[in-house]
Order: structure tokens, then C-alpha cells, then sequence
């Protein structure tokens, strides 16, 4: 089943180059399906970019659509390069569920690729989206708005995007090249930034924000899948009521902390803390399994002073080891805060899993 028309398309201008589909290898392919038994299947069939989304997906499809990922949950999305065999399956989909807000240019890419073939889910264009390089004020009300306001302020917010996109190429200042040449001379804008544009995307990791999500892939199946709708609408009704207790949990056991400030190498919290009232440092330099400088520990050492930090927060898929060396530095102890990108264990932790044992040591870190 085809269906060649748009939900909240992503507005972007970049093309994927025809010379990659002429690419040969055993790159991790379309259809990571975590639930499937194998053979050809009448089920709608929905391809999210990654772990979060799918995760939220499927309960809602629940057993009338096939859920799988485009990048494996065991591997970092910001790594990942798709292959032919990835597009050819994506164009296969009767919907593609993106993250939107500039996740990673090789999404936008996808996205244009198979813009005719799929129905295109971007939850981002109802989010109220941080800037890459702004700390939001913690408790600051973006209210999200079910009636639509929001995806209205957001699309005004793209298409102030696409004037400074073409900006971007007009001034030689602000060119690929010298950005590609400040990303490796600026050391406060290191390998962290993971070649994200001008918003903070990571804004799955926000319960609230999860609900948005929910309802944007419930809205697609319904629409695209009309037979099955009412499956669709008790299976979201259901699985945002979860949403809305993780939400208030975050809410009544972090409302009494002592601290308000967390140490993290990946700095994915800015929409988490912004909502339940804290603000993440991130530890400038990590990127990926880089450590920071020696003047920039420093930086951190004198953080952690300021502000009393004894821990330091980490994503356990992919920074365990560099938070560990940087945590002896510091004189502060490790806690893990999951980003739910890459996920080791797909078939025992789940989105809400995941958030509750965030939820335990943001309340051992922040003092609760």
C-alpha cells in the first residue's frame, strides 16, 4: 500500500547523491524489525530513524502495523552511514517516522529520498525546539499546544531556517568550509556537537515531549490505516496515559532537589531539564570517546566547585569509559543518564524503562 501524500513534511533542500545508491556492502539494512517472525507480512509497514521512535511507535500500531528502525538500536545514530539496500527498504515503507530538527544530515537526505514513496512523520514540527548553543531556563513553560499553535510558531521557525540556510551558502563566513574548520579549531564546540544544525533535537528525552510524538504516529496510522483506526486510538489513549504518569513522576520527585545542576558528556537533557528544573554543563571535548583538554578540565574542576557536583553523568552505550577518566580528574563519581539513541539490550528495556532509571539517578545527583 502506497499513499503519496505528506504529515508535517521536513522542509529541507538537500538531495541524496544518486552516486550512493550505486554503493555496495554489508551495511546494517532497512527493516531492523525487533519484533518480527520473518516472511512477507499485509501489515502496515512503519520505519522509524532510530530506537526512541520506534519504541514509542509500536505500542501504539501494536499488532496491525510492522514497526522496525532504520539504524539498529545497538548502534549510535550519529555514526550511522545508510546504505543502498537502506533506501531501496525506506521506499518500501508505507510511512517513515523522521526525528526532524536537524538530527543528523544524513535523516534530511533520507528524507527527500523517499518523500515520494512514504508518508512522512516529523513530531519535531510541534515541538517548541531549543537552540543547539542555548540553556534554556529550567521550568521555562513551552507548552505544548494540541491545537496546533505550536507546529505553526515551528514552521515560522523553518522557514527563518531556510532564509539563513541560504544565507549559509551566500556568505563565504559562515560556509561549510569555515564551519568544518571552526568545529575542529573551536574547542567549546568540539566533536559533542555531533554536526547537529541550529536546534537541540534530543527532544525525545522529555516525557512530555514523548506525548507530542505518541500523537503524531497515532494520527498517521489512523489516517493511513482507516480500517484499523479505533486499535490505533485505544493504543495511543493507553500508552499516552503511561506517558502522562512518567510525566507527573518526574514532576513530584524532582520538585524538592538541593542541586540544580548536572555535569553530562552528552548534552542531550536540555528539553528534560527544562521541564523538571535543572541544567545540564556538558563536559566540553567529549564528543564520542574524546577527552577534553587539559584547560578545559580545569573548566571543570572549577564547575564542580562552584557548584557542589559530586557526579558526573554519562550515556552507557557509548561514553562509559572516557566519563570514567574525566571522573578521576574531577574527583566526582559516574552515574549513567541514558540518551535511548543506542540501546544494548532492545529486547528487555523499553522507553519507559529507560526514563524511570534516569529518573533514580537525576534524583541522586540533583539531591532529591
Amino acid at each position: 500500500m502506497k499513499i503519496n501524500n505528506y504529515i508535517t513534511p521536513l522542509e529541507n533542500k538537500h538531495v541524496f547523491a544518486v552516486a550512493a545508491l550505486l554503493l555496495v556492502g554489508a551495511a546494517v539494512g532497512i527493516g531492523t524489525t525487533l519484533d518480527q517472525d520473518g516472511g512477507e507480512s499485509d501489515d502496515l509497514q512503519v520505519v522509524a530513524t532510530f530506537y526512541p521512535l520506534y519504541d514509542i511507535g509500536q505500542n501504539i500500531g501494536g499488532d496491525e502495523a510492522s514497526f522496525s528502525t532504520l539504524v539498529s538500536p545497538g548502534t549510535d545514530p550519529h555514526s550511522f552511514d545508510p546504505s543502498p539496500r537502506d533506501i531501496q527498504g525506506l521506499k518500501d515503507a508505507d510511512i517513515f517516522v523522521a526525528t526532524g530538527a536537524e538530527f543528523e544530515e544524513w535523516e534530511k537526505d533520507m528524507v527527500e529520498e523517499v518523500r515520494d514513496d512514504a508518508v512522512i512523520v516529523d513530531p519535531s514540527e510541534r515541538i517548541d525546539l531549543v537552540l543547539a548553543d542555548e540553556t534554556p531556563d529550567p521550568h521555562h513553560d513551552h507548552g505544548h499546544d494540541h491545537d496546533g499553535d505550536d507546529q505553526e510558531h515551528h514552521e515560522d521557525e523553518h522557514h527563518d531556517e531556510e532564509e539563513h540556510h541560504d544565507e549559509h551558502h551566500d556568505d563565504e563566513h559562515h560556509g561549510e568550509e569555515d564551519h568544518h574548520d571552526e568545529h575542529h579549531e573551536d574547542e567549546h564546540h568540539g566533536e559533542h556537537d555531533h554536526s547537529h544544525g541550529r536546534y537541540d533535537p534530543h527532544y525525545w528525552l522529555s516525557p512530555q515531549n514523548a506525548i507530542v510524538i505518541a500523537e503524531e504516529i497515532g494520527k498517521a496510522l489512523q489516517e493511513v490505516d482507516e480500517e484499523n483506526a479505533e486499535h490505533y486510538s485505544e493504543n495511543l489513549e493507553n500508552y499516552v496515559g503511561e506517558l502522562e504518569a512518567l510525566d507527573q513522576e518526574y514532576e513530584e520527585r524532582l520538585s524538592d532537589c538541593e542541586q540544580d545542576t548536572i555535569l553530562i558528556t552528552h548534552p542531550a537533557f536540555a528539553y528534560l531539564g527544562q521541564d523538571y528544573g535543572f541544567k545540564q554543563v556538558p563536559v566540553s571535548g567529549i564528543g564520542h570517546l574524546t577527552e577534553p583538554s587539559p584547560h578545559e578540565l580545569q573548566d571543570l574542576v572549577r564547575e564542580a566547585e562552584e557548584h557542589g557536583l559530586e557526579y558526573i553523568f554519562y550515556d552507557p552505550v557509548t561514553e562509559a569509559d572516557a566519563a570514567e577518566t574525566i571522573a578521576s580528574e574531577i574527583d566526582a563519581e559516574t552515574l549513567p543518564l541514558h540518551s535511548v539513541e543506542a540501546v544494548e539490550n532492545p529486547e528487555q528495556e523499553t522507553y519507559l524503562s529507560l526514563m524511570e532509571k534516569n529518573l533514580e539517578n537525576l534524583e541522586t545527583a540533583l539531591e532529591c
